[in-house]
């Protein structure tokens, strides 16, 4: 049989079996990829083995020499893909080992594929036959390489060596179980067997053996030892899946147990499950125990031993076992397979406490609730050790927390139910409104005040009965609100009206909260009311207030605002903030706000003030500028009080901020136009001191602005009118309203040097506040009085040579007036001649005819001083006057006149007439003009319409008025504006001086003349007169 055939063949079958199962492995877990590298390389391996196999069948040199150069390039990879295993499945090994060894390798395989160099042979001289298991193979015969082979495929086997057993001892250290193995198996195989293939090589080199090189054998036995860890890791695998399997279905069994379990069996459950983690977990002992607060002791609430365990104390404290407790409490696990080896050096207690009781292995967890450590629960194995799986942790971690959160909620449960019954009794006696409900909403429980306050019976309110004492305008909105927030777990305020036990709709407000069980189920809604109704009150006037005190603020651009000092906090209404351009809301500081709106020249001054303000507690006021966001520089007045803040103590400034920025323009404008006034301003206060005056002001009296500011204003007056003054000033602050002063009288004002000189003062009252201010426009009148005297004195003669040219109009009317009492004279002379010469004289005819003379001559006489008053220069003499009387008088001496213009003359006097106060030959003169103007206006007119009608009336303001008419053409449209004008007239002879006069006479006697057509033709001139105060008819 050809064994060589046969043993080769099968070592290549056999790694290409073992490569397609790594292959098969990796291709379900693409994560593996040691299975990967360990199926490369048995494929490797199988082709070193046909490379091998090949050569031994060799017939020629040529042929063994290109075998063997080829044979290097599997070895090559069988190189890498060690460095690369011992890599991925140790998770060890100096990295800069495995690159330098499979990097030598790399350098032979260049050298033999592209140098063409042999690494074995430099050259093969011939083949040579040797008997090698039973038949003759073909070997080599030559000259060895000695720096090919040596120095560097040697290098190289070192190289690899020192790599592999690095990553073993490093691995070996991690004193773990799996990594011991691995180390020892697959590290210990790839040394073992790379030392039997390098030592076979160096015996044939030196020819002790005579036989092929074989390295296909010891590479397969590696793979063999690859394989058979991965495979046996697989097989683990398998067993703790299962294990995990049967753990976990025991976790979810126990989890389901605990579902609804009641608080009352909660225990009994625990010790039931216990008993099957003993044998499911191949235990000896399970405790369950809890830590008091303070963690200083243990309990053992329950505990479950095989039959022969000993039970272990139901508390111990922490100085038994302070390592043990002292890891639970930090929250760390213990687990430990073998107490005698694994215990730490300070675990003295420990150590000693196992040793009494026959503890092997341990495996002890802290069981938290809520974030906090309660509970600790351990498993021991006795009298022998125990290797923990990963899933007997898990699954005693588990059941552990399953068991505590069981314990409390069996706890809250019970205090649930505690406090329930108490909640009861509580809710009774609490004085709100109180009432529960279910999970289908309808309500369960109403609290004594709740069935007080509306009168009924639980069994009328449970379920929906409550909503029958709602009223019906709120029934929709409190029902809507209700539901949507019992659908969305949420809490919710509501208010509605609720009808009280005597009919009354009180309005409640109603807070519910959602409410759940020990295992934090929803159980309903619990919630409280109150009567609110006083309250909606209260805050309603307190929100008409907050209204109008906000509108008259914003009405008076007021902004509020709240500093306190302790912390520089400052609040602002929203007014202020929008004023100042600050942020709506956030915090302020009293330091920011200032450095970023005052203005720098006033921010220490205003700072300084609030300061002062906080530390003596005073009000305090004061004006600054601020820098708005735009730019602009508006002038601010701040008024604030110091008051203790809600604690009492603390000082809290308060007060008000406007907007001044006008006020004081118009302050600036004020006192620029005060000092551009021509007239004399005073600014007096209401106690009559001087608080300001103007330069004006300061000529006019003589004296220096600070001469007179705050003196009292008496100082301008007159001696003689001085002591009088406060009384009229203190009559006109009674009344003040703006007027001229001392109307009707002549006013003088006192200069410093003492002299008086007229003034006119206009007294203009200014509320401030302040208080009230006058302002008295003072206005020196010297020139004006002596301009009116001027002009006094030429209306006078201008009057006289009005009367002279009316006398000349007059003239026939004097001579025929004159002419009567002449022709009686001359005629009663003549007759008493008569009776003289006759010598028969009658001393009584005599006498008549001299009293007759005397008559005429009084006559003549008046006629003559009448028309000679008329013409006569002088002041006017003002004196009581009746009007009758003076139409009487004109009458009588325009009869004559009025015969010439074939005019009829008639009066219609009002007998009850008062007299008036003025100057009787002006009076006179008005009429004269305005009857002689009626003469000339009927020039036109028929002889038989030819008629004056001169009339005197009272009219209702107490003046007297006195109308001339005539019958004539009538007042032109366009002569209607200028009929009173100086040098305007209708006449073509008229120079337009008498209605001039006439208007001019009538308005010094404090009167108004008036003309106007008259409906049947003509014109009426009217004049009213005041009359005097007092007259009687």
């Amino acid at each position: 049989m050809n064994w060589v055939t046969v043993i080769w063949s099968m070592g290549g079958g056999a790694c290409l079996t073992l490569a397609l199962m790594q292959l098969v492995l990796w291709w379900k877990d693409r994560t593996a990829r040691a299975n990967l590298i360990c199926s490369v390389m048995a494929v490797s391996v199988a082709a070193i083995a046909a490379f091998e196999l090949a050569m031994m069948r060799a017939e020629t040199p040529d042929r063994f020499g290109t075998l063997m150069r080829w044979t290097h390039v599997p070895v090559f990879v069988v190189v890498v893909c060690l460095v690369i295993f011992v890599r991925l499945y140790f998770g060890t090994g100096r990295p800069w080992l495995g690159h330098a060894a499979w990097g030598m390798r790399l350098v032979s395989l260049i050298l033999n594929l592209i140098l063409l160099l042999n690494l074995n042979y430099s050259p093969i001289t011939r083949l040579g036959h040797v008997e090698f298991l039973g038949e003759r193979v073909s070997v080599a015969e030559g000259v060895h390489s000695r720096l090919l082979e040596i120095e560097i495929g040697n290098l190289s086997s070192v190289l690899l060596l020192a790599f592999v057993v690095d990553a073993s001892i490093a691995l070996w250290r991690r004193r773990s179980r799996d990594g011991r193995r691995r180390a020892l198996v697959v590290g210990g195989s790839i040394v073992v067997f790379i030392v039997i293939a390098a030592g076979c090589a160096a015996l044939i080199r030196v020819g002790v053996i005579h036989a092929p090189y074989i390295i296909s054998l010891p590479f397969l036995a590696i793979v063999a030892a690859m394989a058979y860890e991965l495979n046996c890791d697989v097989l683990r695998v398998r067993r703790d899946l299962d294990e995990r399997l049967r753990l976990e279905g025991l976790v979810a069994a126990v989890g389901a147990a605990f579902v609804n379990v009641t608080p009352y069996r909660v225990n009994e459950e625990i010790e039931r499950w216990m008993q099957r983690m003993i044998v499911t977990l191949d235990v000896d002992r399970i405790v369950l125990f809890e830590f008091t607060t303070d963690h200083t002791q243990a309990r053992n609430t329950h505990q479950v031993a095989r039959e022969g365990v000993p039970r272990l104390a139901r508390e111990f404290s922490y100085d038994q076992l302070p390592w043990y407790l002292g890891e639970l409490c930090a929250g760390r696990s213990v687990v430990l397979s073998d107490l005698t080896k694994e215990l730490p050096a300070q675990a003295i207690a420990e150590r000693e406490f196992a040793r009494e009781r026959g503890t092997r292995a341990v495996m002890g967890f802290p069981l938290m609730v809520s974030g906090v450590i309660v509970r600790g629960i351990n498993c021991v194995r006795v009298h022998k050790a125990r290797v923990w799986s990963e899933a007997a942790q898990n699954t005693l971690r588990l059941i552990g927390q399953i068991f505590a959160h069981a314990l409390a909620e069996q706890q809250a449960e019970m205090a649930l139910r505690e406090s329930e019954e108490r909640f009861r009794v509580v809710a009774d006696s609490a004085p709100v409104l109180i009432w529960m409900s279910g999970l289908d909403k309808l309500c369960t429980f109403f609290n004594k005040s709740w069935l007080e306050f509306t009168g009924r019976t639980i069994e009328q309110e449970m379920g929906n009965g409550w909503s029958e004492g709602v009223h019906p305008d709120d029934f929709q909105s409190c029902l809507k609100t209700y539901a949507e927030a019992f659908d969305a777990r949420q809490p919710f305020v509501m208010r509605y009206r609720l009808r009280r036990h005597d009919g009354e709709y009180r309005w409640v407000s109603d807070s519910g909260v959602p409410r759940y069980d020990a295992q934090k189920n929803f159980a309903g809604y619990i919630g409280s009311c109150m009567d609110i109704t006083e309250l909606i009150k209260k805050k309603q006037d307190l929100s008409e207030s907050e209204e109008r005190m906000s509108l008259a603020a914003e009405a008076a651009n007021l902004a509020l605002w709240e500093w306190n000092p302790n912390t520089d906090e400052l609040w602002g209404s929203k007014t202020r903030r929008a004023l100042l351009g600050l942020p709506a809301s956030g915090k302020l500081t009293l330091q920011d706000t200032i450095s970023r709106v005052v203005h720098v020249d006033d921010r220490d001054r205003l700072l300084q003030t609030l300061k002062d303000a906080a530390a003596t507690g005073k009000d305090y006021e004061c004006e600054y500028r601020v820098i708005l966001p735009d730019g602009r520089v508006r002038w601010m007045e701040q008024r604030g009080r110091c008051m203790p803040g809600a604690d009492g103590q603390t000082v809290v400034t308060r007060g008000v901020s406007m907007d001044v920025t006008q006020r004081k323009q118009a302050q600036d404008l004020f006192r620029l136009a005060t000092e551009a006034s021509p007239s004399g301003i005073v600014l007096v206060n209401d106690r009559g001191r001087i608080v300001l005056v103007n330069s004006h002001a300061e000529e006019l009296f003589g004296y220096r602005r600070e001469e007179l500011l705050g003196k009292l204003v008496e100082i301008l007056v007159p001696e003689r009118f001085a002591s009088q003054h406060p009384v009229h000033r203190a009559q006109f602050l009674a009344a003040p309203t703006a007027r001229p002063m001392g109307a009707g009288r002549e006013l003088f004002g006192r200069r410093k040097d003492g002299s008086e000189f007229p003034i006119e003062i206009g007294l203009n009252p200014i509320q401030t506040p302040d208080g009230m201010l006058v302002l008295a426009a003072v206005v020196d009148i010297s020139a004006r009085k002596f301009a009116e005297a001027e002009a006094l004195q030429h209306q006078a003669q201008l009057g006289h040579l009005s009367r002279v040219a009316v006398l000349g109009e007059l003239a026939a009317s004097i001579a025929h007036e004159l002419n009567q009492p002449l022709s009686g004279i001359v005629t009663n002379a003549s007759a008493g001649q008569r009776f003289i010469d006759r010598g028969d004289c009658n001393i009584s005819e005599l006498r008549d005819l001299l009293t007759d003379i005397v008559a005429d001559g009084r006559r003549a006489g008046d006629v003559i001083r009448t028309f000679r008053g008329m013409i006569k220069k002088g002041d006017p003499t003002w004196q009581r006057v009746n009007l009758n009387d003076l139409v009487t008088n004109v009458v009588r001496m325009l009869n004559s006149d009025a015969m010439l213009h074939s005019c009829e003359l008639k009066t219609l006097l009002d007998p009850n007439l008062p007299a008036i106060g003025g100057d009787p030959a002006q009076m006179q003169q008005v009429l004269l003009n305005l009857v002689i103007n009626a003469f000339d206006a009927m020039r036109d007119t028929p002889l038989s319409h030819r008629k004056v009608v001169i009339a005197t009336e009272r009219n209702g303001d107490g003046a007297i008025c006195t109308s001339v008419r005539d019958y004539g053409c009538g007042i032109p449209e366009e002569a209607r504006e200028r009929l009173f004008d100086h040098f305007f007239t209708t006449k073509a002879e008229g120079l337009g001086m008498g209605l001039g006069i006439v208007r001019s006479i009538v308005e010094s006697h404090g009167g108004t003349v008036a003309a106007e057509n008259v409906e049947g033709g003509g014109a009426r001139f009217s004049f009213s007169i005041p009359a005097e105060k007092g007259a009687s008819k």
